[in-house]
């Protein structure tokens, strides 16, 4: 009897240690697995906020672009209703100087005319040089509040990724702590079956 329960014992060791090896295997495979899907998981979520950002700096840069083409196409627009307003003012001047030369008595009634003409050639000018410098002011205030309001949902897209990283790493550690205390479970439980086997023995 004493050497049949020997052979059982030996072969309950036995069979623990194979079943701890299966369990040993099989808790290598999941944590593979895991860390598998982890990996997968971290590249797609890197990804998805490269190619978010990607997308960002690109309406970015063609704001800036835009902006920078507007602000050309209306520094032309200036210049040219400047040169224009020049000529005007250059014509006014030589009528003045021909009128100078008619008789006395058209003077004053001709003075009265081309001074009344450059008033309004200014006063004309003048507000279409405001009007434009408005109309462009408001397009570039709407520019601005798009680029940032772009550099807000980017600033917000980098917090959730660090969140999201902090969160599977905490999901990691909760893992490895399963793990520790399923391996230690497995060994007191073959100490318990033990004892009482040496026991019966003695």
């Amino acid at each position: 009897m004493r050497s049949e329960w020997q052979k059982e014992k030996a072969q309950r060791v036995a069979e623990q240690k194979e079943q701890d090896a299966v369990e040993a295997r099989t808790r290598s495979r999941e944590k593979e697995e895991y860390d598998y899907a982890l990996q997968r998981e971290r590249q797609a979520a890197q990804d998805a906020f490269e190619k978010e950002k990607e997308g960002l700096e690109e309406e970015k840069s063609r704001l800036e672009r835009e902006i920078t083409l507007r602000r050309e196409q209306t520094d032309r627009e200036f210049a040219e209703r400047e040169q224009a307003i020049a000529r005007q003012e250059q014509e006014l001047a030589d009528m003045r100087a021909r009128v100078a030369a008619f008789p006395k008595e058209l003077e004053t009634t001709v003075t009265g005319e081309v001074k009344a003409a450059v008033e309004k050639v200014q006063t004309e000018g003048k507000f279409r040089l405001d009007l434009v410098q408005k109309e462009f002011e408001g397009e570039r205030n709407v520019l601005q509040g798009r680029i940032s309001s772009l550099e807000s949902v980017l600033k917000d897209q980098s917090a959730q990724l660090a969140k999201l990283n902090e969160q599977v790493e905490k999901s990691y550690s909760q893992v490895q702590a399963i793990a520790v205390k399923a391996v230690e479970g497995s060994a007191a439980k073959v100490a318990s079956l033990a004892q009482p086997q040496q026991r019966q023995g003695e």
